[in-house]
């Protein structure tokens, strides 16, 4: 129990000293792709990573490496296909209930609340790389960033089966979104 508080202890300090994504992504940040555009890198310092999922670096960095020849495409790929887990899994833990029970709290990134369909969509791009080897708990996974996410998918529509945006879960100690009207 000891080593988790140390842990969440530590990721809190370090999210505290990380800019708002919506603030960083405003500027050009380096290295800039060596095509024709020289797009800049925009992806989070892997610090400031809302999740990190060591499949998901593996395929941008061992096998988009080589089958992306343009150096502009690339840029592009390595700063949007890994959006997800890098801004928006805001929370990933289990239920109080049940610790065999993943759980994953996912945004769309502006408002602190989690869209059943967007947060559905914003996890199809990585269907390619679930593994059904991969057991619970195993780690950062894709698999149980899925699992999570439909488990807790699962809670929201057995509890309130005509809403379709859910604040965070109470395992998470997430403040609520703000209503803006």
């Amino acid at each position: 129990m000891h080593r988790l508080l140390s842990l969440l202890a530590a990721v809190v300090a370090v999210s505290a000293n990380c800019p708002n994504y919506e603030q960083y992504a405003r500027e050009r940040h380096e290295p800039f792709s060596e095509g024709k555009y020289s797009f800049p890198s925009q992806r989070p310092s892997k610090a400031c990573r809302t999740y990190s999922a060591p499949s998901v670096e593996h395929v941008i960095y061992e096998e988009m490496t080589e089958a992306i020849g343009d150096p502009d495409l690339y840029q592009l790929f390595q700063n949007t296909w890994p959006n997800t887990v890098d801004t928006t899994v805001r929370w990933r833990g289990v239920s109080a209930d049940d610790p065999e029970e993943e759980l994953a709290f996912i945004t769309t990134g502006d408002i602190n609340a989690m869209w059943l369909r967007d947060s559905a969509n914003q996890l199809q791009s990585y269907k390619s790389i679930i593994s059904p080897l991969a057991p619970p708990w195993d780690g950062n996974t894709i698999s149980s960033l899925f699992r999570g996410a439909i488990n807790l998918q699962a809670r929201y529509i057995r509890n309130a089966p005509f809403c379709n945006a859910f604040h965070p879960p109470p395992e998470a100690n997430l403040p609520h979104a703000k209503r803006s009207l």
